[in-house]
């Protein structure tokens, strides 16, 4: 069978030519022939033309001549004039030098001629006798027939030695086998080497050598079993086969009958012939289905086509390129027939053997010109048909379509090929799958409508989770719309949808989209699905309308988020698109479409799962990130004008991990610490709603503090920002130092003060003159129309603080050994330290700190408050120390739960952080010390200064009895004679006052008579008591005029110096007693001393009238 040559359809061979008539042998005087010759000798060669007898008789050469063509120069002569005797089966060899042939071939039958011919490329061989008769002739062309740099061989000596095919180059290693017989193959293949089809159906047979006219009518030849209608030779080696009915396209088969060539070779009956009809391409017949364009070691970079239609192509003059402007740009994959068949795999690559290798026997061609595909940056692949149009194309990047290393395969050949989402990696352990189906398959998930917005005032904009295929998505009855919208255009590209219609849409409407029958690119269809939207109209922004709300800058672990709250006070309807958040120096760009309507929130965060958790919380890529230290953040629109900032820092909370920072008054300052507080609520934050620390600021400020820092200056903190302007500019200011400008009037002790350092960016805090000042005493500052930046207003008075010196506090009660391990009914309690201020006026606190005794180097351990700022204690007042390891305040404390203190103490208390004070059991040095490290007090307290008739002095402070006496005067210290064990932040139970005073002890009794049922102030008895030891122990019963035991009162109870126990007339059980006299005895019992006083009085329990 031959090898068949596929041309496309519709090739037209139109060219007729007339076979020429030759006898099938030729009539020849001689049975002569050449039989070889080498006319163009390789390199120490010579040229030679071998004879052979091939009859049966010898035959004599001599007066033979042998030429070339004539006309020429050199053209031969006389072979010899001597009788040489050629016999039958026998060779001889003609050439110019016979010792060279003899040397190369070896002993040989030969003539050397001495006009031997000097024979061309392109020339004629002619044998004659002397009578001008030819012998053998024929006409050759080296560059057809061969011949250059070595002997062609005749094939048959019987057969024409004019037809090229009963030559062939000598396969001999000495280029040719003179004198001896010839080595080419007898045979030859004579076959029909193409076929091809006219556009009128017409088959053209194309054979490789002329063919016998003899043998050219319709009855040799039939296709599919249909005989042509006519068979005729359009030329020697041409014939045209006419069919009257179509044979249509595909894959045929030609059987022929007993064909002769010219030259006498021959095509066996029956012999079978195939090749393709081929059918007229059309777009998208065929598509690029896989590509490999940066193959890992020793993997061969290939294209692979497939021809997903019913067809028969041919890819011939077809085009493989890369982007047009490139090198290695690709080209015309082949010129010749190229077949592709329906649903065939055709891979086309840079190395078949590599492939082949690798994937073993698929359908492959090696492109010599292959594209050099990039691999860094985007790229294009394109395949165009013969016709220079584009069959197929896509442009590939490779950072977002993958394919290092291994394949790209298609997911779905119906769909677009420049779609990204048609594409994956190959799955294949081969790392691809050429020439076979892909592993690739379109996903099964339907598209969701992720996203409606608006498109100017008259469009929507439909944003989904992927590419939609555009002929489904553009279809008008796939959408309606509530109200009614009459549809004027739909445009889609990609996941995007924007649909315009012939209405303007009305503010403040919601409209809702229902779409429905939309599908994916593999087909997969979306669910019904149905969005509303408010359409609304924005107002202008002007810095204050959208101010931060709250900011949760302290994440609480690794992976929770930070975030900044926004919220709109106004009634205005605010499009923040394109706003700049910053914090520090980093800013990002909020996105398109964030809409902030009238009082609602907005909240912008790092983390994406928070932000999923509502549609109030959005994920803001590139969020700077918030400082836990504190920092400068705020927002601006879009001209670079600032609609709200601050500068947060951590002291305006408690400066918890996972705790917000919350604004109390929408309205007032964004910068004022007074406005912002750590969330109370049990999440720790209120996102997208209303703060836990929401409070509408009416009240006016106060003053917190007022200290006299420096001598000609008087330092005042208020408990937020005053607005001092007549006219507030919102901004910071120089002015004059009297009140000109000023809407406050600052006194000192009644007498007008000067304003010397105000800044509205911290108008927490003035500087005043200190002109009216009187050291040494009680001052009063006080501020009439004093307002905040809200407008609420007072006149506020505050006493001044002044430094302190030594002496002037000294420490006035310590609880060294206090309850621990407190229940409900007994709770724990905690060290703690009161001093008191001895002198008329007020004294700042500012930088006080407790230490032990300096050891032999100087060094001490120093108790410091959490931070003594704005802190003072009153003239002759008290101030605490206190120790708690966690932010709480003073009512929160164990010291303030135990002896009910309120916050409005706060002022006079000062917090360590830490579990206790570190006083001993056994006693210590204390000193309390300022600033400076000038020592104020000292105590070296001992348990022994504790009343010695106590059974345990656990629970109850040691009280300090006057404050002007010695501080380590263990007679001026005693144990506290209250049920709860002390008094911080109050008068001692000890407290006495001994100068100018005379002794008196006793009791007395008040009211008397007295009426326990009266709804008066004469309900109770008091039993008064003054000793002048307070180290006695009472005991105290009531008796009957009988003598009759009523009432145990007390048994053991500390007197102290002074005091009070009450009656209210009822027995031990709690029952009522008769109206009538009753006997109080009074027992007082020292036990250090055994000192023993006794006490009677007479009381009246009467009725009511």
């Amino acid at each position: 069978m031959g090898t068949i040559l596929r041309k496309k359809l519709g090739f037209v061979f139109l060219v007729v030519l007339v076979a020429l008539p030759v006898s099938d042998v030729l009539a020849q005087p001689s049975k002569i022939v050449i039989n070889e010759f080498m006319v163009d000798p390789p390199p120490d060669f010579v040229p030679y033309i071998e004879l052979y007898n091939s009859g049966n008789e010898p035959e004599t050469v001599k007066d033979w001549v042998l030429l070339r063509r004539s006309g020429t120069d050199n053209t031969g002569g006389l072979i010899t004039d001597q009788e040489t005797e050629l016999l039958p089966d026998d060779y001889l060899v003609i050439t110019p030098d016979s010792s060279a042939i003899e040397l190369i071939y070896g002993e040989i039958h030969q003539l050397e001629m001495d006009q031997f011919p000097g024979f061309e490329n392109l020339d004629e061989i002619r044998l004659m006798t002397d009578s001008g008769e030819t012998i053998d002739s024929l006409r050759f062309d080296l560059s057809l027939w061969g011949g250059s740099g070595v002997a062609l061989e005749r094939r048959r000596a019987n057969f024409p030695s004019e037809y090229r095919e009963n030559w062939a180059e000598s396969p001999a290693e000495l280029f040719g086998t003179p004198g001896s017989e010839n080595l080419v193959d007898p045979d030859y293949p004579f076959t029909i080497t193409s076929i091809q089809v006219s556009g009128a159906g017409d088959l053209f047979l194309i054979f490789n050598s002329a063919i016998n006219p003899m043998d050219v009518n319709a009855d040799k030849f039939e296709v599919d079993g249909i005989n042509p209608d006519s068979a005729e030779l359009t030329d020697q080696h041409t014939v045209r086969l006419t069919f009257n009915r179509p044979l249509g396209t595909g894959e045929k088969i030609l059987r022929t009958g007993e064909i002769r060539s010219m030259p006498g070779w021959s095509i066996s009956d029956g012999e079978q012939f195939h090749f393709i009809i081929y059918d007229e391409y059309s777009a998208g017949d065929v598509v690029i289905n896989e590509f490999m364009y940066d193959p890992p070691v020793d993997y061969p970079a290939y294209v692979e086509l497939y021809n997903r239609s019913d067809k028969f192509l041919n890819l011939i003059n077809w085009r493989l390129q890369r982007k047009e402007i490139s090198s290695q740009p690709g080209g015309v994959i082949t010129t010749g027939t190229l077949a592709l068949r329906p649903n065939e795999y055709l891979v086309i690559t840079n190395s078949s053997e590599a492939a082949v290798n690798i994937f073993g026997d698929i359908k492959l061609f090696e492109m010599s010109n292959f594209p050099g595909f990039t691999v860094t940056i985007p790229e294009q692949i394109r395949l165009f048909d013969s016709e220079g149009v584009i069959a197929d194309s896509l442009e590939y990047t490779p950072s977002t379509w993958g394919g290092k290393d291994v394949a790209l395969e298609r997911k779905s050949p119906e769909v677009g090929s420049e779609y990204v989402e048609n594409w994956a990696e190959s799955t294949s352990m081969l790392l691809g799958t050429p020439g076979r189906e892909n592993e690739a398959q379109p996903d099964s998930d339907r598209p969701i409508l992720t996203n409606l917005t608006f498109f100017e005032n008259r469009g929507f904009l439909l944003e989904f989770n992927k590419t939609v295929e555009p002929e489904s998505a553009t279809k008008e009855g796939h959408y309606s719309f509530n109200p009614e919208l009459t549809i004027q255009k739909i445009e889609v590209e990609g996941s995007e949808v924007l649909i315009l219609f012939r209405q303007e849409f009305q503010n403040g409407r919601t409209y809702s989209v229902t779409a429905e029958g939309i599908t994916d690119l593999f087909g997969n269809e979306l669910l019904k699905s149905t969005h509303a939207i408010d359409f609304l109209e924005f107002d202008e922004v002007t810095p204050g309308d959208v101010v931060i709300n709250e900011i949760l800058y302290r994440r609480e672990n690794a992976g929770s988020p930070e975030f900044v709250e926004l919220y709109n006070r106004t009634d205005k309807t605010i499009d923040l698109s394109g706003a700049i958040f910053f914090a520090g120096s980093n800013s990002t760009t909020m996105p398109s479409n964030t809409v902030l309507r009238s009082n609602e929130y907005l909240v912008i965060t790092d983390q994406q799962d928070f932000a999923g958790e509502s549609k109030d919380i959005i994920y803001l890529p590139g969020f700077p990130g918030l400082s836990n230290s504190g920092s400068n953040i705020g927002f601006k629109n879009q001209n670079g004008v600032i609609i709200d900032s601050l500068k947060y820092r951590p002291d305006w909370g408690r400066n918890n991990p996972g705790i917000s920072l919350e604004r109390r008054d929408p309205s007032a300052l964004s910068i004022d610490p007074a406005n912002w507080m750590e969330s109370s609520d049990e999440r720790g934050a209120t996102p997208a709603g209303q703060n836990s620390r929401f409070q509408i600021d009416l009240a006016p400020p106060e003053i917190l503090f007022a200290n006299l820092s420096h001598p000609d200056s008087l330092e005042v903190i208020f408990s937020e920002f005053v607005n001092l302007k007549v006219s507030s500019k919102n901004q910071e200011s120089d002015f004059s130092s009297t009140q000109d400008g000023f809407g406050t009037i600052f006194k000192i002790n009644g007498e007008d003060a000067r304003v010397i350092d105000y800044y509205e960016s911290r108008a927490n805090r003035i500087v005043l003159s200190t002109e009216k000042f009187r050291p040494g005493e009680e001052n009063t500052l006080s501020a009439e129309g004093l307002k905040d930046f809200k407008g609420n207003r007072t006149t506020a008075n505050h006493p001044v603080t002044q430094p302190v010196n030594t002496g002037d506090l000294v420490i006035n009660e310590i609880m060294f050994h206090p309850l621990t391990g407190g229940d409900d009914a007994i709770p724990e309690q905690s060290e703690y330290l009161e001093i008191y201020n001895r002198q008329p006026y007020s004294i700042s606190l500012e930088g006080l700190f407790l230490h032990d005794e300096p050891d032999e180097n100087g060094n001490t351990t120093r108790i410091e408050p959490v931070s003594s700022r704005n802190r003072r204690i009153p003239a002759n007042g008290y101030a605490l120390l206190f120790p708690e390891p966690e932010p709480v305040s003073l009512s929160g404390s164990r010291t303030g739960i135990v002896f009910d203190l309120s916050d409005e103490l706060d002022p006079f208390a000062l917090r360590a952080e830490r579990a206790g004070l570190s006083l001993t059991l056994s006693g210590r040095a204390i000193y309390l010390t300022d600033s400076t490290q000038t020592v104020i007090d000292k105590v070296d307290y001992s348990p022994d200064w504790h009343n010695p008739n106590l059974i345990t002095t656990q629970g109850v402070s040691l009280e300090r009895i006057h404050p002007g006496r010695d501080s380590n005067d263990p007679e001026n210290w005693g144990s506290n004679t209250t049920i709860i064990g002390g008094t911080p932040l109050t008068q001692n139970s000890l407290h006495h006052n001994f100068e100018g005073e005379a002794s008196s002890e006793g009791i007395e009794l008040t009211p008397n008579p007295f009426a326990p049922e009266s709804e008066g102030d004469d309900h109770e008895l008091s039993i008064n008591y003054e000793f002048e030891d307070p180290d006695y122990l009472l005991k105290v019963k009531i008796f009957d005029r009988y003598g009759r035991l009523v009432r145990n009162l007390a048994n053991s109870y500390t007197a102290g110096y002074r005091g009070s126990l009450v009656w209210d007339g009822r027995t031990d059980d709690g029952k009522r007693n008769r109206i009538g006299i009753y006997i109080v005895y009074v027992e007082a019992y020292n036990g250090s001393t055994g000192d023993k006083k006794i006490f009677r009085d007479t009381a009246v329990l009467a009725r009511q009238f």
